[in-house]
């Protein structure tokens, strides 16, 4: 039998637990995961998984490893498929430039959709954008809508956005095409053990209606913490919540009455509990885990507040074909 290979660079819990999905519902059973940081989800794996045969790990957080690893992978043997979750990774990028792949694949890990829909949505500053620009791989440069070389590209909300992404000769898939809560939490209850967390979370549950998200808008700078503070709350008073900050939100909610705050809880991605126990109702503000409710069959209530203020008149009104309500923090003349 052919050696079919799926190596992935991955940046977070979530991009490697969209990458066994990918692979089981594929049949891939050999794995090679590249990591920059440490992922914390990665210490749950069961060390007697049988839903694949090998899953490697490989540090390349060095221009030493990176290297090493580029020359390692050229030399494997089979069909070798690169899972992407980004264009803003030079090394993911470089690889898919030198590295002869018999397939490349770009997956959305949350609401890309958004940023093809509109282009003014930016996450760094134009200096910094300009430097990348300037280095990267050409014809492979930092940007939401370069699908250069992707042979396919799983996109959320796909139909929103369809219609500007006829220029490419990519294929385009929504990603419900191999995605659902069921297919993830198969691979949840096969490949990581995390009872004790998910009697933690049942636990802390108990008694709240409501999981509110918290988003990283004030890290990438779209809005400053007291703005931010102002929309949670003017949002969420008639709630009896429990807040659930973002893994890089950092401590923008800290003077949050603790009682409300989930604690206690490893930073893995937050659909991993709700397969077993879901709130009657998730408010969020422009969340990925929103949105990808759709792909579920889970008896949620799903409030997704969107700030206007990020957006073209163009893009709000093409984001009337989602479920979602706008609101400005500013104040209206």
């Amino acid at each position: 039998m052919t050696n079919r290979i799926i190596i992935s660079h991955v940046q977070t819990g979530w991009n490697l637990l969209l990458l066994l999905t990918y692979a089981k519902e594929n049949n891939f059973k050999k794995i090679i995961v590249l990591k920059e940081r440490e992922i914390i989800l990665d210490n749950f794996l069961h060390e007697d998984n049988t839903v694949f045969e090998s899953i490697e790990f490989h540090d390349v957080s060095t221009i030493r490893n990176k290297i090493l690893l580029f020359l390692k992978i050229r030399k494997i043997k089979g069909i070798k498929l690169f899972l992407k979750f980004t264009n803003f990774s030079f090394f993911g990028q470089f690889l898919q430039k030198f590295i002869n792949f018999k397939n490349s694949v770009f997956l959305d890990d949350g609401t890309v959709f958004l940023n093809i829909l509109d282009k003014s949505i930016t996450y760094t500053n134009s200096m910094k954008a300009f430097i990348k620009k300037l280095l990267w791989p050409k014809g492979y440069e930092p940007s939401f809508s370069e699908f250069k070389d992707v042979d396919i590209a799983y996109v959320s909300n796909l139909s929103i956005v369809s219609n500007k992404l006829s220029k490419f000769t990519t294929k385009f898939i929504d990603v419900g095409d191999f995605f659902s809560y069921e297919s993830m939490k198969y691979i949840c209850d096969n490949c990581f053990s995390y009872k004790k967390e998910i009697e933690l979370w049942k636990k802390e549950m108990e008694e709240k209606d409501t999981l509110v998200l918290g988003s990283s808008l004030v890290k990438h700078n779209f809005i400053n913490k007291e703005n931010y503070r102002k929309i949670i709350n003017s949002n969420t008073l008639s709630e009896n919540f429990i807040y659930k900050p973002h893994p890089n939100e950092g401590t923008v909610m800290k003077d949050l009455n603790s009682s409300l705050v989930s604690s206690g809880l490893p930073n893995i991605p937050i659909e991993m509990f709700l397969v077993h126990c879901a709130p009657k109702k998730i408010i969020s503000f422009g969340s990925t885990t929103s949105f990808w409710l759709k792909y579920s069959n889970l008896n949620i209530e799903s409030k997704i507040f969107m700030i206007e203020d990020f957006f073209t008149p163009a893009s709000i009104n093409a984001l009337d074909g989602l479920d979602v309500e706008m609101i400005s923090y500013q104040e209206k003349s």
